[in-house]
């Protein structure tokens, strides 16, 4: 969906005109909706940047500036907020049936889910972490909602973990998921929780802007409404901590903070065995979500 008529920058997810320049970061413009409160990037980049930042590098290394220096490693260390999300899940879906992970990358939910009785599927825009999860035994193609097809109602439960923030069209993506997600069927995601106190504070500054890999930061209100909108009833939300290895700590260091003691900091965080101790940090500015599909709502 174009978002720009004539002169006017338009939310991505309310369409409303009534939207200024937030800041600008690492060269990308990062816009605020006075209307619902979104922060969005526009000009969106080019969808073949796409490719280059989920290269190999984004999950193995970081090397150009953003991703996972291991993924599997770095996500391991979250298995437990995995867990909990999966909980929650089969607490309002116990009947485990198909479930539809958007932004797999290697598959480490997959298989979680998977050991826990579901039916697993995978999408990845990237080539290369998809392969890594066929690897794995697991039914994980690369591309999108846009180029890979399902039928219509054919999924009890589809997650975004750490993936709708990253989608050029949030409006667009959920009619995606409303088609194939069965009637009373859940929406599960996480993201940046842009209404947070230390969003708020830190401003511009906010380590989660993160353009051109972050393009669309929400807080639950918006949230709320764009489920709404497209025929979901928010059931559950709420925020929960991470841990996280010394490695990726040490990767935001070096991106985030820069010059020579940075980047020394970074380095020694990511070496050795140190970089795999793992420990608990909750800033409160993720939220998660767990939306479900009315059952008497039509695609509009």
């Amino acid at each position: 969906m174009e978002n720009q008529i004539s002169n006017v920058i338009l939310c991505t997810v309310c369409q409303s005109g009534a939207t200024s320049l937030f800041t600008c970061k690492d060269g990308w413009n990062i816009h605020r909706c006075a209307a619902c409160d979104l922060l969005f990037v526009w000009p969106l980049p080019p969808e073949t940047l796409s490719e280059k930042i989920y290269s190999q590098d984004y999950f193995d290394g970081a090397d150009g500036g953003f991703g996972y220096v291991d993924y599997d490693a770095d996500k391991a260390a979250m298995r437990s907020t995995f867990e909990k999300y999966l909980d929650y899940i089969e607490e309002l879906c116990p009947e485990k049936g198909r479930l539809l992970d958007v932004g797999a990358a290697t598959g480490y939910f997959m298989s979680l889910a998977a050991a826990r009785g579901w039916h697993v599927y995978g999408i990845e825009i990237s080539e290369f972490a998809a392969a890594q999860g066929r690897a794995k035994g697991l039914n994980v193609q690369a591309g999108t909602l846009d180029t890979i097809q399902f039928d219509e109602n054919f999924f009890s439960v589809v997650t975004y973990w750490d993936t709708i923030e990253h989608v050029r069209d949030p409006q667009s993506e959920m009619k995606k998921i409303f088609r194939v997600l069965a009637p009373g069927g859940l929406f599960a995601c996480n993201t940046p929780d842009a209404g947070s106190v230390i969003a708020k504070i830190a401003r511009s500054r906010w380590h989660l802007l993160t353009a051109p890999e972050h393009l669309n930061l929400f807080n639950i209100k918006n949230l709320r409404a764009m489920l709404k909108e497209n025929g979901f009833e928010l059931v559950r939300f709420g925020k929960l901590g991470k841990n996280f290895t010394l490695q990726y700590i040490g990767q935001f260091i070096t991106n985030t903070l820069g010059g020579r003691c940075g980047k020394i900091l970074g380095k020694i965080l990511r070496s050795g065995p140190i970089g795999r101790i793992s420990i608990p940090i909750n800033l409160r500015d993720n939220l998660y979500a767990i939306a479900r599909k009315c059952a008497n709502q039509q695609q509009s």
